[in-house]
């Protein structure tokens, strides 16, 4: 993989092929309604050619099955709305969008008309991507890991802010995921958000080996019942509400979640929403 790896920083890094993938096609392929995403199909077609001329062609590290693609962008408009949720608790003031581990995410351009300033974290090798995918993008990149000491200080911890880690935090360990939350806690004095996605602790635990693995050799290491078991991570957080975003998928899959619900508790996969209470 040093092709990949040249363009993607590591194997995490590579995921993100999927992603954009996901939120360029899907939307038509699977008639999923409201989803318009021009950017991210400007962004493929550059992420193609660029990965061509390196030697990794991004097609063969992208998971091409439904659940995979359509569910790609469930959890992205989930995502959305709760980020316009917390802009709309605090229209009087302008808010801070910062998305961990940002690859190529295009947020910004579908919420341009939230009134935020956008921040981004990730680490050198995918910043330098984005800079070529993305050239004209607002969004103040920060270069550093979340798992490293220090990234919170590029936060103003004063202005109302919506952290987000989309497609991230199933890479983390449990250690990282509480170190997250608590460097938030300790720093942030305005009221914060944290929007994620993940899968049950359960699935994380089977020792299957998943996909994505296979495709571009990340791994799962981390899952959370609920937004309620992810709250009690680090101190000063509450639940606010899990998005189920299997079930839209599909007939099947709606199915197929409730009866997981039903019998193991929690949420198969989905986006979970938390909130720092009041000081």
């Amino acid at each position: 993989m040093t092709a990949t790896a040249d363009l993607y920083g590591d194997n995490v890094g590579a995921t993100l092929a999927t992603t954009v993938y996901s939120r360029a096609t899907a939307g038509e392929r699977y008639r999923i309604p409201e989803w318009h995403d021009d950017q991210a199909r400007e962004v493929w077609r550059k992420l193609v050619e660029v990965g061509r001329a390196a030697g990794s062609d991004p097609h063969d590290l992208v998971l091409t099955g439904k659940s995979n693609l359509a569910g790609t962008v469930w959890r992205s408009m989930a995502m959305d709305g709760r980020v316009r949720q917390f802009a709309a608790d605090h229209e009087a003031t302008k808010i801070q969008v910062v998305t961990l581990g940002i690859g190529l995410c295009n947020r910004a351009s579908r919420l341009a008309d939230i009134d935020a300033s956008w921040l981004g974290i990730d680490r050198t090798k995918v910043l330098e991507l984005r800079s070529r995918m993305i050239p004209d993008d607002d969004t103040q990149l920060i270069d550093a890991s979340v798992t490293e000491p220090g990234w919170i200080n590029g936060v103003d911890a004063t202005v109302p802010t919506v952290f987000v880690a989309e497609g991230l935090l199933m890479y983390l360990t449990r250690d990282d995921v509480t170190q997250i939350l608590a460097d938030i806690g300790r720093h942030m004095s305005a009221p914060a958000r944290f929007v994620c996605d993940a899968h049950h602790a359960s699935i994380i635990r089977r020792p299957t080996r998943s996909e994505i693995t296979k495709r571009t050799g990340a791994v799962y290491t981390f899952g959370i019942e609920d937004s309620r078991h992810l709250a009690a991570l680090a101190p000063g957080w509450r639940a606010v509400g899990d998005d189920d975003t299997c079930s839209p998928i599909s007939i099947s899959m709606k199915i197929v979640s409730r009866v997981f619900r039903m019998l193991r508790g929690g949420v198969l996969y989905g986006v979970k929403t938390i909130e720092l209470s009041p000081h």
